[in-house]
């Protein structure tokens, strides 16, 4: 399993994290006019069953869903 940090950095790194560059495109003047809030989910999956002739192995694959849901409102 991945470690949380590595998850919350790809999220949350001020310099390159992704709640860090939406937050700063929600505050652009293009979204002036709109309050906006965002949330999201994580969700992770982990294993693959590859098989041949003769062998069967397990290979771990790492996925990671993540789901955002952003609402604009006028007021």
């Amino acid at each position: 399993m991945t470690q949380i940090s590595i998850v919350r950095q790809i999220l949350l790194n001020t310099n390159a994290g992704l709640l860090p560059y939406l937050n700063g495109q929600l505050q652009t003047s293009s979204f002036s006019n709109f309050k906006a809030q965002f949330g999201f989910h994580v969700d992770e999956y982990s294993t693959q069953v590859v098989s041949n002739e003769d062998v069967v192995k397990i290979q771990t694959t790492l996925l990671l869903a993540l789901k955002l849901l952003i609402n604009l409102s006028s007021g």
